[in-house]
């Protein structure tokens, strides 16, 4: 007779008395299809979920399709954007073919609802200086400080729509956010994180620490004194992509109003720092860049690439949400008629390259050198 010999995936080992060794699992590592189809999980088998984002000023319909057009090949669900009264028939006509919601405000009540976030703002635009040309970039930015506040509204009460029940919503930037994979999915953190269940609050980190910028921005605004401590040497929360439950929303809503005057990217890192939200028990998860749903790629970031030029995190996934993907080239585009992100990979590449010669070079070439012209 034949005997059928099966090899086990994983052979037994016996320690020297002979005793079995118990060996650890191992980790599945999910493909593409599979990790789109395991969402994250809230106890309920039929979750609503809700991407929301602001769109005030852009009257350019290719931004749409590279936000709306990667996001709809990718989820069905929800969408809700933040438009104004100038918005074009030709946007509004492919919004409705792609199912979008809109919430619309005339003009004058952008004005209302801006003139009270620029009330009690750090920057003015009364009070400018410089060139003409500086003082109208002083008074821009003065209204997209205030609006990018006045948004956090909008997103609490699109996410805590009465007769939606949204799970888990997604605020996102609009410009330079783009979609390559589900943004609800279920992303392992590090490799040993692969649970997401009753996380109220995801929260997406860039590659760098709290630089002067930010803390310029907090003491502008009355928070350096009591802030600074708590976030010197903390990596950057970034603000342009928000994962969270409702409750997050309402509660990240109310610290917006609570630190007026703030911008908006201080005041949640003042307030994951500095434990503002212990006090509406929600439960906070904060990525490293490269890792979780949103992938921040610009400021020295980790970059990762596909076969196909698509970004991938750290661990090799394809990025679900790639914020600040037009960083690198004026000429990054996602093409919506084509599979594959269209950009230019070299300028990222050259960027690497430049930063491991300069590490290099200050860290092995500079000593070694000072050590043999100055050996005593």
């Amino acid at each position: 007779s034949t005997t059928s010999w099966v090899f086990p995936d994983s052979p037994d080992k016996y320690d020297w008395d002979g005793t079995r060794i118990r060996q650890p699992p191992k980790r599945k590592k999910y493909s593409d299809k599979q990790r789109e189809k395991k969402t994250i999980s809230v106890g309920n088998h039929n979750p609503k979920f809700l991407v929301m984002t602001a769109a005030i000023g852009y009257d350019n319909i290719t931004y749409f399709h590279s936000f709306i057009g990667t996001l709809r090949r990718v989820y069905d669900g929800d969408i809700r954007i933040f438009i104004s009264e100038d918005t074009t028939p030709e946007i509004r006509s492919y919004l409705s073919e792609q199912g979008v919601i809109l919430k619309e405000l005339t003009n004058t009540e952008i004005q209302d609802e801006i003139s009270f976030y620029l009330q009690t703002s750090t920057m003015t635009t009364t009070t400018t200086f410089g060139t003409e040309e500086e003082q109208q970039q002083q008074v821009s930015e003065a209204y997209w400080e205030a609006f990018n506040r006045y948004r956090f509204r909008f997103f609490q009460e699109a996410c805590e729509h009465p007769t939606a029940s949204y799970a888990y919503c997604l605020a996102s930037d609009f410009r330079d956010t783009i979609f390559q994979a589900n943004p609800f999915t279920t992303v392992p953190l590090n490799h040993d994180d692969d649970d997401d269940e009753n996380i109220d609050l995801h929260l997406f980190e860039h590659s760098l620490k709290m630089n002067q910028w930010h803390f310029r921005r907090a003491a502008a605004c009355g928070l350096y004194k009591e802030f600074a401590n708590k976030l010197r040497y903390k990596p950057i929360l970034n603000a342009g992509g928000i994962l969270g439950t409702p409750e997050a929303f309402r509660a990240l809503q109310n610290i917006m109003m609570q630190l007026e005057g703030c911008n908006d990217q201080v005041v949640l890192n003042a307030a994951y720092y500095g434990n503002l939200f212990d006090d509406n028990s929600l439960t906070i998860k904060s990525y490293s860049q490269g890792y979780g749903h949103v992938n921040n790629v610009a400021y020295g970031a980790v970059v990762k690439y596909g076969p196909g030029g698509e970004f991938l995190d750290r661990d090799g996934f394809i990025s679900p949400v790639v914020h600040q993907y037009d960083f690198f080239s004026e000429r990054s585009l996602w093409d919506p008629t084509q599979k594959v992100l269209m950009m230019g990979k070299f300028t990222i590449e050259l960027y690497q390259v430049v930063r491991v010669c300069l590490l290099i070079f200050y860290f092995v070439i500079l000593p070694m050198f000072l050590w043999i012209m100055y050996p005593y």
